[in-house]
């Protein structure tokens, strides 16, 4: 499995976002304590395992970075995003995994679909082993539309941008007014994201991760998908939900 290095994932947050000074240790990366919120855990598969939630993780983003956030966390997965909002998790019974963070006067995303324009933090875990995940990274990784008979089902929307960062991983961004494949696309504000999958032919499954961030303080969104790809970026849903992260 290919794995994406702090080292690397600290290159692509400089490049992509123009992070700004911070301490540092003496290896020269930062390194910043932020506090915890627990989020409401469901399952598929019956009552999930107890999980050990921390109360705070670090980050090594500059405290700058990260002012006015938290970590949302099941234990198993742990997402930066804005400070005093609630999360909610689900892992389904085909060993996908989805962990949302919204404004606390916005309910549950998990209890219906969200809608154009919300305010969201949202990270997916899946596998090209079933046809979602094949839906979700086969407009932006076209080598997995082999695994289809009938070619992608999905298509890059209109007005969207793409940007390949590697082979194995992408940058999207919808635009102000955009709708595009992008939950919580198409509002007065910009939505991002970082879909990563080892894009192979093989008929193996592989892990798929996607963080996306859809606030009206763009900015913010830098540490969250910075932090991800550090901390997140591909794994395998199934190993980290028995294992622990």
């Amino acid at each position: 499995m290919r794995k994406i290095t702090a080292t690397f994932a600290l290159t692509l947050f400089a490049a992509l976002f123009a992070s700004p000074a911070g301490a540092t240790t003496k290896s020269g990366n930062s390194l910043t304590v932020v506090p915890v919120v627990r989020c409401n855990s469901i399952s598929g598969i019956g009552a999930p395992p107890p999980r050990w939630v921390p109360h705070s993780l670090v980050t090594n983003q500059p405290k700058s970075a990260v002012k006015g956030e938290s970590f949302y966390s099941v234990g198993s997965e742990n997402v930066l995003g804005p400070k005093g909002w609630h999360c909610f998790q689900l892992f389904a019974a085909d060993g996908s995994a989805v962990l949302d963070i919204v404004p606390k006067a916005q309910p549950n995303p998990l209890d219906g679909e969200i809608v154009k324009g919300a305010t969201v933090v949202a990270a997916n875990y899946d596998y090209s082993g079933h046809l979602p995940g094949i839906d979700l990274v086969c407009p932006y990784f076209p080598i997995f539309s082999s695994k289809e008979t009938s070619g992608c089902p999905g298509q890059i929307a209109k007005g969207e941008k793409v940007t390949h960062i590697d082979n194995d991983l992408v940058k999207i961004v919808d635009p102000a007014g955009v709708v595009g494949n992008l939950v919580g696309s198409g509002g007065k504000h910009q939505t991002q994201s970082l879909l990563a999958v080892r894009a192979t032919a093989s008929t193996t499954s592989v892990p798929i991760a996607q963080i996306t961030c859809s606030l009206a303080k763009s900015k913010l969104c830098g540490s969250v998908l910075a932090d991800f790809a550090v901390r997140s970026m591909p794994y395998s849903p199934v190993v980290l939900y028995t294992a622990g992260n």
